[in-house]
């Protein structure tokens, strides 16, 4: 039983600094936003916008940097805080931010994840005004509490993906996804084989981002497109991944919205979902130019689907729900 309570105040320690991490973070961003965008400042110095004292912006940079912990030196959302602690001295509020700061502060914006506006900094002038959302999304469990590089995580030998620097808790799986992704399995091999592409099951690791990374259900990687043999993460984005979405709120949240923005970015040319256990749905998604992904294809039920740009390739929906509704919720007490 000690052992118990043990383990019970390590998760609550390690949820206590994620929450600290998110905050930090969050604060950080808006002083960040402030820097790297000159219009945004301007307003601020004008009156139009609150400019943040000296020592408020002060302290927010350094809860980040103490947020983000004295063993996380090498990675890179902490140079460009060490930069602007000592820029912030010499700048007097009220003006215009040297180029530096500007700099460190698009470095740091960069190295968490958070990209340039489609106007680009020096034209951005802040958010639009939007109504807070009703509800806060949900958000995995954090596994332990200091952060995580990209390269530690790469040889961690046990569960957990890589969220903004921090280890989380993976995706709930059942025997129903476990079903849907054999299938899926056995067809896209089935597929890939004699094209010369490979298909990658559970475990095998993406870099999505310099503080993220993800263990995908499926990845397949086509011909003159393979990950290097010894290499400890994936360099190349898959041309498909393939996601089963488990029952839970914050895997289904993590699935349909944060994934499929990461994988956008990464690069991944295809992403499927696939809902099993209520709706029975399959959604085919396809990178468009803008770098947003748009649906091309979607199913139900007795549904065949030919792929496009996978030429050969066709999912028989019917034969897939035949294989895995024995393990629907419920369809044993239906099948008696």
């Amino acid at each position: 039983m000690e052992g118990i309570g043990v383990a019970s105040d390590s998760r609550e320690s390690a949820e206590r600094s994620a929450k600290e991490l998110a905050t930090a973070l969050a604060c950080a961003g808006n002083i960040m936003a402030l820097f790297a965008a000159p219009r945004v400042l301007a307003l601020a110095c004008s009156g139009a916008r609150r400019l943040p004292a000296r020592d408020e912006i002060a302290k927010a940079i350094e809860d980040c940097a103490k947020a983000l912990g004295a063993g996380a030196g090498d990675m890179p959302a902490v140079e460009p805080l060490h930069t602007l602690q000592a820029l912030l001295t010499s700048w007097e509020p009220g003006k215009p931010a040297p180029q530096a700061m500007v700099e460190a502060a698009r470095a740091w914006l960069r190295s968490v994840g958070l990209p340039e506006p489609d106007e680009g900094w020096d034209r951005w002038e802040g958010p639009r005004d939007e109504p807070e959302p009703a509800w806060a999304p949900p958000a995995p469990r954090a596994l332990r509490a200091e952060p995580m590089t990209i390269d530690e995580w790469a040889k961690l030998d046990g569960p957990g993906e890589l969220v903004g620097g921090m280890l989380v808790e993976e995706e709930a799986t059942t025997p129903l996804h476990d079903a849907v992704v054999d299938w899926f399995l056995d067809v896209l091999r089935a597929w890939a084989s004699p094209r010369g592409a490979v298909v990658f099951g559970p475990g095998h690791k993406l870099v999505v981002s310099k503080l993220g990374g993800r263990k995908p259900d499926i990845c397949v990687y086509m011909a003159g497109g393979l990950p290097e043999a010894d290499a400890n993460l994936s360099s190349p984005p898959p041309a498909l991944v393939v996601e089963v979405v488990s029952p839970r709120e914050v895997d289904e949240w993590t699935d349909f919205e944060i994934k499929n923005r990461e994988y956008a970015r990464y690069g991944v040319r295809r992403y499927w979902l696939v809902e099993p256990a209520q709706q029975r749905f399959i959604v085919c998604l396809e990178l468009g130019p803008e770098g947003r992904y748009t649906m091309f294809v979607s199913g139900r039920d007795q549904v065949k689907i030919r792929v496009t740009g996978l030429d050969g390739l066709a999912l028989d929906l019917s034969d897939l729900w035949a294989k895995v509704d024995p393990f629907r919720p419920g369809a044993q007490g239906e099948s008696s």
